[in-house]
Formats: structure tokens, C-alpha cells, sequence
């Protein structure tokens, strides 16, 4: 499957005074994904059996290009029509109430794109802080990749 997206789809809920079936859940991977991470999707998927919200999710198999594997993804979800992709990447960890948060902000028109904030470590202390990502770079004396 390197290369190829897998469509999981649930099959389609009668509409309501709520939206249904109107998000796919998009993750790319080169090969496997955690235990938290999927942890996260059980859980998100279980909480969701109520709402039907997730139309069901995308993965794709690729390599270490993130820009590509993204594209793919989002050309998936125009093709599908649902009107949001829920894009996470494997090395996070989620929750339902996240979930929920971001679809309680995004509007079609006045705000179509939502993104969660990224959390990092401090390297001296271990203190938890916004990370905004202006670009990496590979420490070998420490063996980590640091954002700036």
C-alpha cells in the first residue's frame, strides 16, 4: 500500500437538525503508528457513535515527504465531498473534548481552517510550551530534532 490512500467509510446516517457524517479523519504514516495514537482514534471513534459526525477516515502510506502525503489526503476529502478533513499526525496524542472543540470554531466561511495547538518540552527543565514551527534541524550531539 506505500503511496496509496485506504478509505475506511461508515455508511451514510439520515439527515437531522445536526451534521452528520461530515468529517473524515486523514492521518499519513511511513510505516506504523503508536499505541497512543491509535489509542486516540479508538477513542474518538467510540465517542463519536452518538453524534455520527466522522464519516469514517483516510490514511496514507507514504514516505517522508509530509507536503505530499498531506496533499494526498486533502485531494482525498474533495473527492469524497464531506465538508472537513480532521488531519492529525501519528506522533500525537488527542481526545475527544479536542475533537469537539475544533468543530464548536469552524464555520465554512468565516473560519475553514482550525488547528490545534502544539505542545513541546523545554530541554532544560521539561516545562510544557506552545511550539510554533518556523523550521527544524537535526541535533546530532543530542540525537533529537529541535523546532525553532
Amino acid at each position: 500500500m506505500f503511496g496509496t490512500v485506504a478509505a475506511h467509510m461508515r455508511e451514510p446516517s439520515p439527515g437531522g437538525p445536526t451534521p452528520r457524517n461530515d468529517v473524515l479523519l486523514g492521518w499519513c504514516a511511513s510505516s506504523h503508528v503508536t499505541t497512543l495514537f491509535l489509542d486516540s482514534v479508538a477513542r474518538l471513534y467510540e465517542s463519536d457513535r452518538a453524534r455520527e459526525r466522522i464519516a469514517g477516515h483516510l490514511t496514507y502510506l507514504g514516505g517522508p515527504d509530509l507536503r505530499v502525503s498531506r496533499t494526498v489526503l486533502t485531494e482525498s476529502l474533495l473527492a469524497h465531498g464531506a465538508p472537513w478533513l480532521l488531519q492529525v499526525d501519528t506522533d500525537m496524542v488527542f481526545t475527544p473534548d479536542d475533537f469537539t472543540a475544533l468543530l464548536a470554531v469552524a464555520d465554512a466561511q468565516a473560519c475553514p481552517i482550525v488547528g490545534g495547538l502544539y505542545t513541546g518540552y523545554t530541554p532544560h527543565n521539561g516545562e510544557t510550551i506552545p511550539v510554533v514551527c518556523k523550521h527544524f534541524f537535526w541535533d546530532q550531539s543530542s540525537e533529537f530534532f529541535w523546532l525553532q
